[in-house]
């Protein structure tokens, strides 16, 4: 009788020492018509109970549609969901169409991505006002363009650089129209450049004449893969996915992304060993979502952030990731965006970048959700030899490889090595705007900053007073310390 007992006894021990088994399931996917049936076949593998559910891509090029994989409204608590890629591809669903959309990515037959822009030049005068109520301007360029009468014209305007459809072509002066393009609606002021840089805008010409739109077979017109809001699960994994291609909704702006995180409950994200190639889009947008981690992915040649992560959201880490080319819209976007709480940006080499690579804050015009918290760190940020080359004709006025805002609480930026930054004025290593607060800048290696400050943290008092400023007191909680520069540092206080 002893014997029995103590056998219970160490089954019951057993019993409760060991986790109960997750039932798993696995969704392959081979084919087009896989690819289209995931969400069935997700709802139905969840409903049945399975906790743990991979969906296998394999080798592959397939075609999404809007919001293709959505999680909205489902809660499985205990449900982990993994997309594995394996050689896999994933492009926006399209169909050409004879007018040309800038905001679109477009390729041949081969798969290959299609250029529709000119040079950069520097224009000749300033825009000049023909009909200010229907939003039409005139600018002279140094020669006169091809038939640019299903183009648009990219112009750059200190911080801001915005395509608007051209109308007509006169001689060498070009006629376009600001507001129908919506990218930025009332941004757009004709001598910014002229003002600030005391330099003509510059330039770019975007699919002048129709015999180049006929290279292109193929046009990609959604914009999220993956959307992820009001649900709750477990956990996300998003891992060895190709995606190449998609469609910026300027109608959406932030709220967009390949990848969109937004308003859920995810126990924990991972989204790793990804590719993001010509995304128009955010790659990864993320909205009061914590615990996601972006890790060893490569960005190459897209065109707004690469992460952002907004107001609200806790535990973001972007790390080792490779990031070149991005930011190619043009506009003042930074590359990986963090104004959330305890986020963390480490071991990322970024290059070749468009306005910004790294920013953190909130601006003082926003009204903050929780704390802005949070560290950069050991980050490579530099531009090519080339790329620093054409760097003051093709890059904007105004900003820094790492940019703060105004808004931070406990913000640290230590042992990153930032280098051969170029631009047209004011390209600062880092750059901390707007009366920043509460920033420990400690221990970086900052050099060969062509036109301005290796560090510059200025006073701004007149966000103090501004009537939009949710901020009284500027300036303030700032540190500066063993930092390696071979230029000019300003540290500006509070007096």
């Amino acid at each position: 009788m002893k014997s029995y007992k103590i056998f219970v006894f160490l089954l019951a021990m057993i019993f409760f020492a060991i986790p109960s088994f997750a039932k798993k399931a696995e969704i392959v996917v081979t084919s087009q018509s896989d690819f289209d049936a995931i969400m069935l076949a997700l709802k139905s593998k969840l409903k049945e109970g399975n906790t743990e559910v991979d969906i296998l891509l394999k080798s592959g090029v397939y075609s999404f549609t809007e919001r293709h994989i959505d999680f909205d409204k489902l809660y499985y608590p205990n449900a982990t969901v993994r997309i594995l890629g394996e050689n896999a591809s994933v492009v926006s669903q399209g169909r050409m169409t004879k007018e040309f959309d800038p905001l679109a990515s477009y390729f041949d037959n081969r798969g290959n991505f299609c250029e529709f822009e000119s040079r950069m030049k520097m224009a000749s005068s300033s825009p000049e006002t023909v009909d200010a109520e229907k939003g039409i301007y005139k600018i002279s360029l140094p020669e006169k363009p091809r038939k640019a009468s299903s183009g648009f014209i990219y112009l750059t305007m200190w911080y801001r650089g915005l395509p608007f459809r051209i109308l007509s072509t006169k001689g060498n002066e070009v006629y376009f129209k600001v507001e129908d393009i919506t990218l930025a609606p009332g941004t757009f002021s004709p001598d910014w450049d002229l003002k600030y840089g005391k330099v003509n805008p510059r330039y770019k010409l975007i699919n002048t004449g129709k015999n180049r739109l006929k290279t292109a077979r193929f046009k990609c017109e959604n914009s999220t893969f993956l959307s992820c809001t009001n649900c709750l699960l477990k956990g996300l994994v998003v891992s060895g996915v190709r995606f190449i291609g998609n469609k910026y909704d300027p109608s959406e702006e932030r709220k967009k992304g390949l990848i969109r995180l937004y308003c859920c409950n995810v126990g924990s994200t991972l989204i790793e060993n990804c590719d993001f190639r010509n995304i128009q889009t955010d790659c990864i947008n993320i909205t009061q979502v914590h615990n996601v981690t972006v890790r060893s992915c490569v960005f190459e040649d897209c065109y707004r952030s690469c992460v952002f992560s907004h107001r609200g959201t806790k535990v973001t880490c972007v790390m080792d990731n490779t990031i070149s080319r991005c930011g190619k819209c043009g506009d003042n976007v930074q590359l990986v965006t963090c104004q959330g709480e305890d986020f963390v940006v480490r071991h990322n080499s970024i290059s070749d970048f468009g306005y910004g690579a790294i920013s953190a804050g909130v601006h003082y015009s926003s009204g903050k959700v929780g704390d802005v918290t949070g560290i950069i760190s050991d980050n490579e940020i530099f531009q090519t030899s080339g790329y620093f080359k054409d760097a003051p004709m093709n890059l904007l006025m105004d900003g820094g490889a790492i940019y703060i805002l105004t808004q931070n609480d406990n913000v640290v930026i230590e042992k990153n090595y930032i280098h051969d930054i170029s631009g047209p004025r004011d390209n600062r290593g880092i750059f901390c705007d707007d009366g920043t607060c509460n920033v420990d800048i400690k221990e970086n290696r900052i050099e060969r900053i062509a036109n301005s400050f290796c560090i510059d943290l200025r006073l701004v008092l007149s966000v103090e007073t501004e009537e939009r400023s949710k901020v009284r007191r500027v300036n303030v909680g700032n540190s500066i310390s063993d930092n390696v520069v071979d230029g000019p540092v300003r540290f500006e206080r509070h007096p």
